[in-house]
């Protein structure tokens, strides 16, 4: 049993879902008691720990042959969204609480199906207003769903047709305009779009790119947008206004082999670090103000003697850009990187997690909070599973 806490920073949220997956009657009770019946049970996530959250069930084992996993930071704590063996897209919700001895996770709802499992998947939040993205690729569109804090619907789904979901890193919040912003895109260019708190197209498609995409990611940047796309051949890096309209004085190309591009703003909010793993067992950076021309791109992690890096997750808080990536088939390493995508001393590069049921993984932020996100394997049964990282 977790220690007493004297201090929780959120309350438990009211999941009226009688009947459907995931209702979790304790979460709902606990909510009726008193007040000194005290917060609802929660995990101390201790620096560097991994700590399991949720035992997903039985969702296909290792025998599976696709995984997903996005996390989105909600005022509350997260959401998470994720594909295992099954045939669904499934969200679980976490609160997230503090005391002396550090935060806490506990969930709120552990399995809630959201949509069928189709292409890739996104998810973002305003406040507690929740958007998930999943590409429909049968019907030739892109499927957005809005969630509540503990990943439930709380509205009806809106779609965009005649393009698709590139990537995990597609869909971003725009607090500044209150609205989502995300990119789409054809097997020959790319487009952004801005949605409202429900999913709703209020602004685009606007054109971004004029390359066949294989990941897309779209940041908000001071008054407008940053974005990257990546394929085959290049990473290329784009400016645009508040009203989608991109900068082609702005342009930038990386010129090597593009995999798994994403993209967060700096510390400062004036660059933004973006990163990719190329074909060369190592995974990549570049940093700085992207209306200028970007550094030299550099690698940050791998080598050619079984430390295959690949699949970089990237989150900010003040302390850097917290830079996670896969090593092997059963590791996960971190770095931190300054705004410029240089590693900072405070933190050397370097495995943090072994397991060899490793899947799909990401990194979230709350607040100063980042966590490593992974899904693991054990047999026959998938759980969700947390580190928060720290700086030492």
């Amino acid at each position: 049993m977790p220690p007493m806490r004297t201090r929780w920073l959120v309350v438990a949220i009211a999941a009226a879902g009688c009947g459907r997956i995931g209702y979790d009657p304790a979460a709902v009770d606990a909510q009726g008691d008193s007040a000194e019946a005290g917060p609802p049970p929660g995990t101390l996530m201790a620096c560097d720990t991994p700590v399991q959250l949720i035992d997903l069930g039985d969702t296909g084992g290792a025998s599976a042959s696709t995984f997903a996993l996005d996390v989105a930071a909600t005022t509350t704590g997260f959401v998470a969204a994720w594909q295992t063996g099954g045939s669904q897209t499934h969200t679980s919700g976490l609160a997230l609480g503090a005391d002396g001895s550090g935060p806490y996770l506990a969930t709120t709802q552990s399995d809630s199906v959201a949509a069928t499992k189709e292409g890739p998947i996104a998810i973002a939040a305003l406040g507690d207003q929740v958007l998930l993205a999943v590409d429909d690729a049968a019907n030739n569109g892109v499927k957005f769903l809005p969630l509540d804090a503990a990943g439930y619907d709380r509205g009806s789904s809106t779609r965009i047709d005649g393009h698709r979901a590139f990537g995990f890193d597609y869909l971003a919040p725009d607090p500044g305009r209150t609205r989502f912003v995300a990119m789409v895109g054809t097997a020959a260019d790319s487009h952004a779009v801005a949605l409202d708190v429900d999913g709703n197209l209020v602004a685009g498609p606007d054109p971004m790119f004029t390359a066949m995409p294989e990941a897309l990611a779209v940041r908000p940047l001071g008054g407008g947008y940053a974005a990257i796309t990546g394929n085959g051949s290049n990473c290329d890096v784009v400016v645009a206004d508040g009203a989608l309209t991109a900068n082609d004085t702005t342009r930038q190309a990386i010129s090597m082999t593009c995999h798994n591009a994403s993209l967060v703003v700096a510390p400062g909010g004036t660059s933004v670090v973006a990163g990719w793993n190329c074909e060369d067992n190592r995974v990549w950076a570049t940093g700085g103000p992207p209306g200028t021309m970007l550094p030299m791109h550099h690698e940050v992690f791998g080598d050619d003697a079984g430390n295959t890096a690949s699949t970089p997750r990237l989150g900010a808080t003040s302390a850097g850009v917290w830079y996670a990536f896969q090593v092997g088939t059963d590791r996960l390493g971190r770095a931190l990187l300054g705004p410029d995508s240089q590693a900072l001393p405070a933190l050397t590069p370097g495995v943090v997690v072994t397991a060899a049921g490793l899947k799909a993984h990401d990194v979230a932020v709350h607040g100063e909070h980042p966590f490593l996100f992974w899904l693991q394997v054990d047999g026959t049964t998938t759980s969700l599973w947390a580190m928060r990282m720290c700086v030492p």
